[in-house]
């Protein structure tokens, strides 16, 4: 099923950790769901269709298990549909953070919680209940920027 025009259900629940250990990446609870949902409609899709070229989702929605697998944080925003991992084949991610910075900076996208920039990939995470920081984090999960 297709969240956005974009965005799939199965790119969220899709994980190489899952298929590598046979464990179920299913939604533990329909909150899960919506959230990603409200996530691809408001953010995700938002940054693609101004970015014109596609976003590769390399980590979405994980259970409790996987993200213990991958030695995630116990907290991650991963576990409750509210963040993804991704890149675009086209930007380095310094590039791809910055162009999301723009779009939230000239009011064509909501503020979000984080983006935290990693070597190979950027987080992208918001907090639908507790309101959005606008943190910009290195890999170190250092402060760099708040909008």
């Amino acid at each position: 099923m297709n969240f956005t025009k974009h965005f799939s259900e199965e790119e969220f629940l899709t994980s190489q950790t899952a298929i590598k250990y046979k464990i179920n990446n299913f939604w533990l609870d329909s909150i899960h769901r919506d959230n990603a949902i409200i996530l691809c409609n408001s953010y995700l899709e938002i940054i693609r269709k101004n970015l014109e070229v596609p976003l590769i989702l390399t980590s979405a929605y994980r259970t409790e298990k996987i993200n213990s697998l991958i030695n995630g944080n116990p907290r991650s925003r991963h576990l409750s549909g509210e963040a993804v991992d991704m890149i675009c084949p086209l930007l380095t991610c310094d590039e791809l953070s910055n162009f999301i910075i723009n779009l939230v900076k000239t009011n064509k996208l909501n503020k979000f919680d984080q983006i935290i920039l990693k070597k190979n990939y950027i987080h992208f995470g918001i907090r639908i209940k507790e309101g959005n920081r606008g943190q910009i984090l290195d890999e170190n999960y250092l402060l760099i920027e708040t909008l």
